[in-house]
């Protein structure tokens, strides 16, 4: 298991990397920068792709939030950058904030899969996630699964 310290070290200098390199076609929403990418990748695939990019996935920390990514992604199933790995049930954001905001699917998180579930979603294909509902997933490429969210702050 990773250490908690070293998970927040990893943390803090990723959120240093969040201050230039915004892409010119991101979309900018109360300070924040977001562009979707539909790319079919596993979580860490995904956060490792943001991270290249100067961002992180992004982190959700308000109902205002979550209803413009919802509209960003079009309803598609997307990554985001929220995260239980590190201490089971204790979901935090890759900025290293807790999920003060959540916005679960009825019976969410559920942690199935042998308690492999630990990386989020928005928009599973499914009724109960309509209107940007969240679900916990394995860290894996799956057809659902259709891309994710990078964040960057300038």
């Amino acid at each position: 298991m990773i250490p908690k310290a070293f998970f927040l070290i990893v943390l803090m200098l990723c959120s240093s990397c969040t201050t230039n390199k915004v892409p010119d076609d991101a979309t900018e929403f109360k300070g924040h920068f977001y562009k979707v990418f539909d790319t079919s990748l596993s979580w860490q695939e995904a956060e490792q792709k943001c991270i290249d990019m100067g961002g992180i996935l992004a982190s959700v920390k308000s109902e205002e939030v979550n209803d413009f990514l919802f509209k960003l992604s079009n309803g598609k199933c997307l990554w985001l950058g929220g995260s239980d790995k590190l201490n089971e049930g204790e979901w935090i954001w890759r900025d290293g904030s807790p999920m003060s905001y959540t916005n679960w699917a009825s019976k969410e998180p559920d942690n199935w899969y042998e308690g492999k579930e630990h990386w989020l979603v928005i928009s599973w294909p499914s009724a109960r996630y309509d209107n940007g509902k969240w679900g916990d997933t394995r860290d894996h490429k799956r057809e659902q699964i259709v891309g994710f969210i990078c964040e960057w702050i300038k």
